[in-house]
């Protein structure tokens, strides 16, 4: 680690150290490394900049947001001319809050709660689309239930195939193949 820190200086000093030879080419002329061997001299090709005074680079947005002083859509010489006309809903709101401020809160006029309806309320809920919807769910139910009845007596069948090879059974396995019949008169019943 500090190895490479070294070499990092010393090649921002050597870059510093470019001399123009007497043919015109540019080079970092030779340098004494900390241990006292002799680095070469590096020839700078034309447009090198050393990586110190090359600028730090900035995106687009960011050179783009430090052009913008204001949000998107704010134009400050509008704000300068004055602020927008009132609408009349706007008049009224403020007038109406200035009438409750000197008035201290009055509860609306019964004039006003008898202009509200009861046909404004909800229906009640209705009881056939719930009834509907029970009943197709019930459906959907029965056809779990034989779904899942059918399976079991499947793994019923591969566990007396087992039974047949002779093979050993696990205690779930003995229970399946002890309930096989109530799970047929089920599928039946449905």
């Amino acid at each position: 680690g500090c190895a490479l820190t070294m070499s990092g200086i010393t090649a921002a000093k050597e870059a510093s150290n470019v001399v123009t030879k007497d043919d015109g080419t540019r080079v970092i002329a030779a340098s004494r490394r900390p241990d006292g061997s002799i680095r070469k001299e590096r020839r700078v090709r034309s447009g090198y900049t050393p990586q110190d005074e090359q600028p730090v680079y900035e995106s687009r947005g960011k050179q783009m947001a430090k052009g913008v002083i204001h949000p998107p859509g704010f134009f400050p010489e509008d704000e300068a001319k004055g602020s927008k006309p009132v609408s009349k809903s706007a008049k009224k709101n403020a007038a109406r809050k200035a009438k409750k401020a000197e008035g201290g809160g009055e509860t609306p006029p019964a004039s006003e709660l008898s202009q509200l309806s009861l046909k404004d309320k909800l229906p009640p809920p209705q009881q056939h689309a719930e009834q509907a919807a029970a009943a197709e769910e019930g459906a959907v139910s029965v056809e779990k239930k034989i779904r899942n009845l059918k399976k079991r007596i499947r793994q019923c069948d591969s566990i007396q195939e087992k039974v047949d090879a002779g093979k050993e059974l696990t205690p779930e396995e003995q229970a399946k193949l002890h309930n096989r019949a109530d799970w047929e008169a089920q599928v039946a019943a449905l």
